[in-house]
């Protein structure tokens, strides 16, 4: 199986009748070809997969669904801060299996037994050690943070083994 460890890092606006928030954060996820196309599954978070035609196109779907689920989250919360309790628990939940998964693919990228796809050749590098989070701000306190997807590194496993 074909799969990339990937690392992205978003930014999102909610907007409702009770509140204004700014969600941003870092997560994982894994791109992996099963069944005939590419999947984009959540690690942090977990739960949430989608499909594609390519890692990136997948990822794009992926992401599609995560903007919507946080957009729900916002719909159920009463208060910013009650928003913010929901989304961190949300957005931390891991997914145990795909993070062995994630795991198995940055090893598998570090003894370079994985060829890139065009699209994820294209990809930023990111260090591997990079740890997922989320940040919620209310109100009109934002500071931009641009979202980007990046190739996870595994060179820096050499470096600390």
């Amino acid at each position: 199986m074909q799969a990339f460890p990937l690392i992205f890092r978003f930014s999102v606006v909610v907007v409702n009748e009770r509140f204004r928030a700014h969600v941003r954060g870092t997560g994982h996820a894994l791109a992996a070809y099963e069944d005939g196309q590419w999947w984009c599954s959540g690690v942090e978070p977990g739960g949430l997969t989608e499909p594609g035609t390519s890692p990136v196109d997948a990822y794009l779907g992926f992401r599609k669904t995560l903007g919507e689920i946080f957009e729900q989250i916002a719909d159920d919360s009463h208060t910013v801060e009650d928003y913010a309790r929901r989304v961190g628990q949300f957005f931390l939940h891991a997914d145990s299996h795909d993070r062995q998964r994630w795991q198995d693919a940055l090893e598998s990228l570090h003894r370079r037994e994985s060829s890139l796809t065009e699209d994820v050749a294209k990809l930023p590098r990111q260090a591997a050690a990079t740890r997922p989070q989320v940040e919620i701000e209310g109100a009109n306190a934002f500071s931009e943070q641009p979202e980007t997807l990046s190739l996870a590194d595994p060179e820096p496993l050499s470096k600390a083994a």
